[in-house]
């Protein structure tokens, strides 16, 4: 394996971490409810609300994370992030039952996991700028390694828990049980922590220190180049909002709702989750060759509209009122549709910044739709479960919004109107422009040999084949 597959594999591990520590809370919920939350009102809903605040601190991790990352190195901030992370993970194994007050104990697990959701906030800006930053010199589409690790890591979750719950009793996995996952997760932290001292050199840092910026970055004043930074982040939270609720919802939240509004006994969903996860895996990887033929921003764009057609289906297939055979059959078109968008969303973020700003321009907006979105669907769609019906409109045009920013979304097309004269990415004009009559957009044949309709081939790795 190489130094930058090495670099690639460590840095996308980031991924793994937050996606173990993330499953491990939700796939735990049952049993922390009568543990540690057991003290409280409504157990399951304060559950929710935790998990919901835990992604309230992503954009200050982001934020903070990120700048360090853009200002003085991808590996300073990835390993900053990454001890956060374990070292908080570690600490939820140590949170006490039967505490008095009743509620000093959940104030304990809302401490550690906003220090969590601050940590995976800027472990997300970064493992998205760094792998983005080494596509060029890599034979496969290396983004989608991010969703790819983060599905290795809810499974890896899926696997202690199962084991924990099959060997232990009930009461058993109450008093003690639910801490040996937390336990397990502090240690691959601490693994992974060494591990990148060796092997993570910092993908992209060098790029980050000097300020080198990318072709498609406008020279413009001040005033100018705020503006065109802010539009870029509010294309990242319009392209990103319908896809991380719906991954919330269908992929990391599936058993609790399963086991409290379906009734479904917990060790049931735990294989019907951790079976659901390996296919989503699967697909993430294989979705790499469909990247490469078309492009980063083709394959998300048609699984965004392929996503809001199926999403009322979806959501009727898996409706409290129905059972486990049609919202195992809901999940699994969910699945389909969720992995592509996955596989291609880290590469589509990264894209639409230069190097200077990408980890913070990237991570920030997105971790404020995670933190607004993400981490409030779960517990939204449990207040709304007699109304199911609102919950089901309200997510539909979540999934229309990032439809619509996909569909009008290339990288060229974010440039001011001033700079799409001429396209860096051809030596000759575009004869079938009707505008400027010179392309804006990478078009290409699916050959990559060049352009049927221009004069001269694409050099652009990042296009769209279609006129504007």
């Amino acid at each position: 394996m190489t130094a930058t597959r090495r670099s690639a594999a460590t840095v996308a591990l980031g991924t793994a971490v937050e996606g173990y520590d993330w499953v491990t809370f939700l796939a735990l919920l049952p049993y922390l409810t009568k543990g540690p939350l057991a003290g409280v009102s409504s157990p399951f809903t304060t559950g929710f609300v935790i998990f919901a605040l835990g992604f309230a601190a992503r954009p200050v991790g982001a934020l903070v994370f990120g700048r360090l990352a853009d200002r003085v190195g991808r590996s300073y901030a990835f390993r900053a992030a990454l001890a956060v992370s374990t070292v908080t993970t570690g600490a939820m194994a140590f949170i006490p039952s039967g505490l008095h007050p009743s509620w000093l104990a959940p104030l304990l697990i809302l401490v550690l996991r906003m220090a969590l959701g601050a940590a995976h906030g800027g472990l997300a800006g970064v493992v998205n700028a760094s792998i983005y930053e080494i596509r060029d010199v890599m034979s496969w589409e290396p983004s989608v390694l991010v969703y790819a690790m983060g599905a290795a890591g809810k499974v890896l979750s899926l696997i202690v828990t199962l084991v924990m719950a099959s060997a232990l009793t009930t009461d058993q996995m109450i008093d003690f049980g639910w801490r040996v996952p937390y336990l397990v997760g502090g240690v691959g932290g601490v693994a992974l922590l060494v591990y990148s001292l060796g092997w993570y050199a910092g993908v992209g840092s060098s790029d980050a220190r000097t300020g080198a910026r990318n072709s498609d970055v406008p020279d413009a004043e001040p005033a100018v180049a705020r503006g065109w930074l802010w539009r870029r982040m509010a294309v990242v939270a319009g392209l990103s909002v319908g896809t991380t609720a719906a991954y919330n919802i269908w992929i990391a939240a599936v058993i609790p709702y399963a086991t409290e509004a379906l009734g479904v006994q917990p060790r049931v969903m735990f294989w019907v989750s951790l079976v659901q996860t390996c296919a989503f895996a699967v697909i993430v990887v294989g979705t790499s060759r469909l990247i490469r033929r078309w492009s980063l921003h083709m394959v998300y764009r048609r699984a965004a509209i392929a996503g809001l057609v199926v999403s009322p289906a979806v959501l009727a297939l898996t409706a409290p009122s129905g059972g486990l055979g049609t919202y195992v059959a809901g999940l699994a078109i969910a699945t389909v549709i969720l992995a592509i968008l996955c596989a291609a969303l880290p590469g589509v973020l990264a894209s639409l910044f230069p190097a200077d700003v990408r980890a913070v321009g990237n991570g920030v907006p997105y971790a404020v739709i995670v933190a607004l979105v993400g981490g409030t669907a779960p517990g939204l769609r449990d207040v709304l479960a007699d109304r199911y019906w609102v919950f089901g409109v309200y997510l539909v045009a979540l999934c229309a919004v990032s439809a619509i920013v996909a569909r009008r979304t290339t990288p060229h097309s974010l440039q001011p109107r001033e700079q799409r004269v001429v396209s860096s990415a051809y030596a000759a004009p575009c004869r079938h422009h009707r505008a400027a009559r010179h392309c804006d957009h990478g078009h290409r044949d699916p050959a990559d040999a060049g352009c049927a309709r221009f004069a001269a081939p694409c050099r652009d790795p990042e296009v769209d084949r279609r006129p504007a």
